[in-house]
């Protein structure tokens, strides 16, 4: 369970040695309108080296890698390696999260033996009945293996019985390979002459060819000096060039000291550029430390520490009216408490039949949707199945019709068809149908317009027709005891093979025979022109193909481009954002995490993003106040800062929805990054975060002719520092 909770979706992954080998598969696959499958070409995946440090784990026990407990053939360690990569095996889950959370600053992907993963991003999955059926798979191959023995056996054994009715046949097979030995002596005869003659022609177009190459010598070396000569006469140009620049721009050259404008070019002015740019900010800080002292000494501060006096006069007189209020209502309070306790009960109660009826929904849902997907998935192989079984019908046809006009006369058993029988009307393809999947596994068919087909005769026949045809040769069975023992012994990816055979030798005949017949200037021409048309078919059927390589690597080339760039970003949020929501929330029981729906291609799917609150129970973000899901907001919003740094932040009300103490600790973990990280401009009309600025900068309107809009800067750490210098004078 361990080993198939680890390797997931890469426990059906198809494993060859190149890419090219994936390509044609792919194609194979596309044109038989299989499944979809994942391949892993060895010389194209990357995999990260093992972390042999991992080897020498001692605590917990029994811990190893996974890598290291499968077994495997070593020409496959790569795929493995990629499979895998260094998580590892622990005996039981308090292990595995100790591992996988508790061993430093580095974290591991653990999985425990009864198949509960620890992720490095702090998601914790598990599943048992899924993975125990899926891990019944290895049973099952071995018990699959021994079945294949047995159909091979009892194969061979069937085998056996036909050779031992198959002796007079065997005896007739001999006398026709006799005379096929003889043929074959006479071929080979023939084969020597053609030989020689071509040999002769051959060696005779050789003495051209090398006469031709005499010729081209001397011109070959008469380019070869003119492009030296041209090379030579574009190096004293430049030569030429460099003094006329040397010459314009000496006097310019003396006043900065440097030898020639080139070396001024490459190093000085970029030199000059970054003393302009440092010159720039040191002047408008010298402008900024002026206008605050000039503030600073408009300022009236004796007024505002009596009006402060005074302010703290009148909240003390309030504190002590307080005082007096507050054991009045601690009673109250107590009470209300103790009610509220009796609720919390209630609803703990009410929440764990809530959930377990939950369970049972999603334990039915589950079911009814694998039902479902094993129904769409059976409804498309037999749409496939007939697909198959109606393109073979039309190819039988068009073997049947071939043979027909060719008047090539097949054997049929008895009554069961005849050539007469056969038609030669054309009958629309099975490709003419093409299946589609639709949203929610659905299939639906689409058919071309195939009701106006001609045949051989010019009359149109439509699919009803077709299919009559198709049924009248259903009933045709062909004698095949006129076909040599060989062929009828080979399978049926054999076929293909001695087809191809025969078409080749009968190609040879032809060409043979067209040796022997009388040469004729109109055959010759037609043969030059097809000749010809051949020749730039196959040259721009040989650019289409160098374009769709090229197109095809560049499309490669992006699409990596494209994973790494997405993947940097994934992984470094996924990483850094747990440890910002515990900043955030100023608790170590916050969670937070990403996960990619789809692993593999994650910019192609959805992010998830879930976050458990401090004190409460996993739930799904739009589940979640308005105040933690701001939170979260905020959170990911730093996390993504963190990849590539912004110079500041402009955030406006983000505390709309946050309750005082959630105020609290956006504020402090504002201000402690800020302090450090970057700089932040929030706009905030609540009392409890702009108090915990640095400065505060207000807008107000001025009435008057026309209303005008003025701004009041004030600078808190002032404050901060007096209060301080109070408490250590007090």
């Amino acid at each position: 369970m361990a080993i198939t909770k680890v390797l997931g979706r890469n426990m059906d992954s198809i494993v060859v040695e190149r890419e090219t080998t994936v390509q044609s598969c792919l194609r194979y696959m596309k044109e038989h309108r299989y499944e979809p499958e994942t391949f892993l070409p060895l010389d194209y995946i990357k995999v990260t080296p093992v972390n042999e440090q991992l080897r020498e784990l001692q605590e917990p026990r029994n811990v190893k890698l996974v890598l290291d407990v499968i077994k495997y053939d070593k020409q496959y360690y790569k795929a493995i390696l990629y499979a895998c990569g260094n998580a590892l095996v622990c005996d039981n889950d308090d292990d595995a999260r100790r591992l996988a959370y508790e061993s430093g600053s580095q974290k591991n992907k653990v999985v425990s033996l009864n198949g509960t993963l620890f992720s490095k991003s702090g998601v914790i999955s598990g599943g048992s009945s899924e993975l125990k059926a899926r891990a019944k798979r290895w049973d099952e191959k071995h018990l699959d293996a021994l079945r294949n023995r047995k159909d091979k056996l009892f194969d061979e054994y069937k085998e056996q019985q036909k050779k031992k009715r198959r002796e007079a046949e065997l005896i007739n097979a001999r006398a026709q390979l006799q005379q096929l030995e003889s043929r074959l002596r006479y071929s080979r005869t023939d084969r020597e002459t053609a030989e020689k003659k071509q040999r002769i022609l051959i060696e005779k177009d050789l003495v051209d060819f090398n006469d031709k190459l005499e010729v081209y010598e001397p011109k070959i070396k008469a380019l070869q000096a003119a492009i030296n000569e041209r090379e030579k006469r574009i190096s004293k140009l430049r030569v030429q060039k460099n003094k006329i620049e040397d010459a314009v721009f000496a006097d310019f050259c003396k006043q900065i000291h440097v030898s020639n404008i080139r070396v001024y070019e490459d190093r000085e002015l970029q030199a000059a550029e970054k003393r302009a740019q440092e010159r720039l900010e040191f002047e408008n800080q010298i402008t900024k430390i002026q206008t605050m002292l000039e503030f600073e000494r408009s300022r009236d501060t004796a007024a505002h520490v009596e009006q402060v006096r005074r302010e703290v006069v009148t909240l003390e007189d309030a504190l002590q009216k307080c005082q007096k209020n507050e054991k009045k209502y601690r009673k109250v309070i107590e009470d209300l408490q103790h009610e509220i306790g009796e609720i919390k009960d209630r609803l703990l109660d009410q929440k764990k039949k809530i959930e377990f009826q939950e369970r049972e929904i999603s334990d039915c849902t589950k079911r009814a949707a694998q039902l479902n997907k094993d129904y769409n998935e059976q409804r498309k192989r037999l749409q496939l199945i007939e697909s198959d079984i109606e393109k073979l019908r039309h190819d039988r046809h068009n073997f049947f019709r071939t043979a027909k006009l060719n008047e090539i006369s097949l054997p049929f058993r008895g009554n069961a068809g005849s050539m007469a029988a056969i038609s030669l009307a054309e009958t629309s393809s099975s490709d003419d149908t093409t299946t589609i999947q639709t949203q929610g596994s659905s299939l639906s068919t689409f058919t071309t317009d195939s009701s106006n087909i001609l045949n051989g005769d010019g009359n149109s026949t439509n699919q009803f027709e077709s299919r009559q045809i198709f049924d009248t040769e259903d009933k045709f069975e062909l004698n095949y005891k006129r076909l040599r023992d060989d062929l009828k012994k080979i399978n049926y990816e054999q076929v293909d093979k001695e087809e191809k055979l025969l078409i080749k030798q009968m190609s040879d005949i032809e060409i043979q025979l067209q040796k022997h017949l009388p040469q004729t200037s109109a055959i010759d021409a037609r043969s030059r022109e097809v000749k010809t048309t051949f020749d730039l078919t196959n040259a721009e059927f040989e650019r289409a193909r160098n374009a769709a390589k090229r197109a095809r690597q560049a499309f490669e080339k992006i699409k990596k481009e494209r994973y790494d760039r997405f993947n940097a970003l994934y992984e470094h949020v996924s990483t850094c954002i747990d440890d910002i929501y515990k900043s955030l929330t100023n608790s170590q029981a916050a969670v937070a995490c990403l996960t990619a729906e789809d692993a593999e291609e994650p910019y192609r799917g959805g992010i998830t993003y879930n976050c458990v609150a401090p004190g409460k129970r996993f739930q799904a973000m739009e589940n979640l106040s308005g105040g933690e899901k701001t939170v979260a907001a905020i959170c990911l919003l730093f996390a993504l800062r963190s990849f590539k740094p912004a110079p500041f932040f402009l955030l406006d009300e983000v505390d709309a929805a946050l309750d005082n103490t959630n105020i609290g600790k956006v504020a402090d973990f504002i201000r402690e990054q800020s302090a450090s990280e970057f700089q932040c401009i929030v706009i905030s009309l609540k009392e409890q975060f702009y108090s915990r600025a640095d400065a505060l900068v207000g807008i107000y309107p001025e009435p008057g002719d026309c209303i005008t809009s003025h701004c009041l800067t004030l600078d808190l750490n002032q404050f901060d520092e007096r209060e301080n210098v109070a408490n250590t004078r007090g």
